[in-house]
C-alpha cells in the first residue's frame, strides 16, 4: 500500500506541475498576442508564427491538463442524471 501512497502522491505532484505549466502557458499566450497587436498597430513587423503556435500549444494544454482538472474535481459533469438518483446510488456514480 505504501507503494501506491507513493505513486499517488507523486503523480499528485505531477498533474500539479503541468497544469500550472498550462496556466503559464495561457498567461503567455495574452502577453504575446497583445505584442503582436502592439507591433503591428505601430508598424514594426509582428511576430511570425504566434498564432499557430498558440492553437498549437492551448490544443495540447487542454489534453495535459485534463488529468489535473479531473484530480481537483473541476470536470465538467452533467448533474441531470445523478439527480434523479437515490442519494446513495448518486454518490456512487460520483466517486466512480
Amino acid at each position: 500500500m505504501h507503494a501506491f501512497n507513493s505513486f499517488d502522491a507523486f503523480m499528485g505532484r505531477f498533474h500539479s506541475y503541468v497544469g500550472n505549466l498550462v496556466g503559464l502557458s495561457i498567461g503567455l499566450f495574452a502577453i504575446s498576442i497583445s505584442l503582436d497587436l502592439f507591433l503591428r498597430l505601430f508598424g514594426l513587423g509582428n511576430l511570425p508564427g504566434v498564432q499557430e503556435i498558440i492553437e498549437y500549444v492551448l490544443f495540447a494544454g487542454v489534453f495535459l491538463a485534463a488529468p489535473w482538472v479531473l484530480r481537483l474535481g473541476g470536470h465538467v459533469r452533467v448533474d441531470l442524471i445523478l439527480s434523479g438518483l437515490p442519494l446513495r446510488i448518486a454518490r456512487r456514480m460520483e466517486w466512480a
